[in-house]
């Protein structure tokens, strides 16, 4: 939310979806409701929403879902698949659909987490997801030299799973 913020106060044409509806409202804001969960509908989503883009200059993976803190052994296997569908696979679809109808993404940011290195007790789907999505960024890096990839754990940002944990 900040950084479509900042960029529509500098011009740029922001487009975005989220499973909450966007409180922003600008003249250069293109936003959808749409969670990543629905996998199936995200490419009909996403051919809403860039219906026409050819250049991209700025791709921002930002979903994602923290899942119960608990112990591995006690967490279940569905809850485990869920927040890798959010965390890692919905992002794929989206890289996936992006390089087959833009021509041009210049760069790629997806939000990381100290968590895909640190191991922290309780944080496993989470954990695991941001681990797999840092690998899945370095393998599309590869096969896409033209564009710029970037994993980045940005540290604490003031949000609901940030509430969450505090609490």
């Amino acid at each position: 939310l900040a950084l479509a913020e900042k960029y529509l106060s500098e011009g740029a044409q922001v487009y975005g979806f989220s499973r909450r509806l966007c409180p922003l409202s600008h003249k250069n804001l293109h936003a959808v409701q749409a969670a990543l969960l629905d996998t199936p509908n995200i490419p009909g989503i996403m051919f809403e929403l860039l219906i026409g883009q050819k250049k991209l200059d700025l791709v921002v993976l930002n979903a994602g879902i923290l899942g119960d803190i608990a112990y591995m052994k006690d967490v279940p296997l569905y809850d485990l698949k869920k927040t890798m569908d959010i965390n890692l696979w919905g992002n794929k679809i989206v890289l996936d659909w992006l390089f087959k109808h833009v021509e041009d993404v210049s760069q790629v940011i997806a939000i990381s987490s100290g968590a895909a290195v640190n191991g922290s007790k309780g944080w496993n789907g989470y954990s695991i997801s941001k681990a797999a999505l840092n690998m899945m960024v370095a393998l599309y890096a590869v096969e896409k030299p033209d564009t710029h990839f970037t994993s980045f754990a940005p540290g604490l940002v003031d949000t609901a799973m940030q509430e969450y944990l505090c609490s």
